[in-house]
């Protein structure tokens, strides 16, 4: 019941009550922190969703599964930390055994699109282990349109 509340209040943009009642949580598990970091990264709060996943792994020792790591490269396309976005995604599998799927290249590909670093985003793009789907070249157009470069949107 916990973990439902907290998503709920996050996904409401109520994140200081999710905060009060996760914080209240007497078994905190990947779920609840999963609603958590995504209500932060939902609401532009990316630093605190970023802590988040150290917390998670130091006070709470749980490994982070696919869908919090998506909600920490959300929060770094919302909050525009390329670096620690590219760090996550190169490192994803290494350090937590997790092979990145499409929703995760669509984020890193988003904040780099935001980020003005449009080649590079092509770049990662050809060099992703799977064909693309449509949320990646989504993510690519998205970027062409609001850098006004006509001519990649084309490709």
């Amino acid at each position: 019941v916990g973990t439902a509340l907290v998503d709920m209040y996050a996904k409401c943009g109520c994140i200081e009550t999710a905060v009060e009642v996760f914080e209240k949580l007497t078994r905190r598990n990947v779920f609840s922190w999963a609603a958590l970091i995504g209500g932060y990264a939902a609401y532009g709060f990316a630093s605190k969703a970023i802590m988040c996943l150290d917390r998670m792994e130091r006070e709470d020792a749980i490994k982070p599964d696919s869908v919090v790591l998506l909600g920490v490269l959300a929060a770094c396309a919302h909050g525009g930390f390329l670096q620690e976005g590219r760090k996550m995604l190169d490192n994803m599998e290494f350090r937590y055994g997790i092979t990145p799927k499409h929703e995760h290249y669509s984020c890193i590909v988003d904040l780099m699109c935001r980020a003005g670093r449009l080649d590079g985003a092509v770049d990662l793009i050809e060099k992703m282990p799977m064909k693309p789907l449509a949320s990646v070249w989504g993510a690519l157009l998205n970027g062409c349109r609001t850098h006004k470069n006509v001519e990649l949107g084309e490709l």
